[in-house]
């Protein structure tokens, strides 16, 4: 996969967002958001993104020799799915909001059965969060954020870049920030 694919956000959910991934999780959840983007189709609802499941355990740094791959999988998938959504704040209409980001996650646990892609269908309430955006949006490259080795860096990084190119600079209390941290 390329190192130089773009990921596109909304600010509102750059800013609003608290999420419980660990450092690896953001990445990956990085990979798909690319991924995603990369091949969005504006006509298509129900949009999926397939990583293969060596690929998938390798962003995780899970040893993909051990006998025990399709438990640690199984276990895997399941903490990536229950983590897999955000919390924002929708300030035009003064709601809080959790958004799960994929509707559902397959995946064969079984290599005799011969397909080895997992299929991450994406939840089309997170779409216009992340696709297809015309203003209020941060690109950032994927690169940026599978180089940085913590998730608060990652959090930190998207929060600046979130708010480049203001006329003013944001204000946001330190209780704010480590909230979001």
């Amino acid at each position: 996969m390329e190192d130089n694919q773009l990921i596109t956000k909304s600010n509102a959910l750059i800013q609003g967002t608290i999420d419980s991934m660990s450092v690896k999780e953001v990445k990956l959840m990085a990979v798909l958001l690319a991924e995603y983007k990369k091949y969005y189709d504006e006509d298509n609802t129900l949009t999926q993104t397939m990583l293969n499941r060596r690929e998938f355990l390798n962003y995780l740094d899970i040893n993909k020799d051990s006998g025990r791959n399709y438990e640690i999988l199984n276990n895997v998938l399941g903490n990536f799915q229950q983590k897999a959504y955000c919390r924002w704040v929708n300030k035009d209409k003064k709601t809080n909001n959790i958004t799960p980001y994929f509707k559902n996650i397959e995946y064969n646990t079984q290599e005799e059965q011969g397909n080895t892609d997992i299929v991450f269908t994406w939840n089309e309430y997170i779409t216009p969060m992340v696709v297809g955006l015309d203003s209020n949006f941060t690109k950032i490259f994927k690169r940026n954020i599978l180089s940085l080795q913590s998730k608060k860096a990652i959090t930190l990084y998207e929060l600046l870049k979130s708010y480049a190119g203001r006329d003013f600079p944001p204000t946001i209390t330190v209780e704010e920030l480590k909230e979001k941290l």
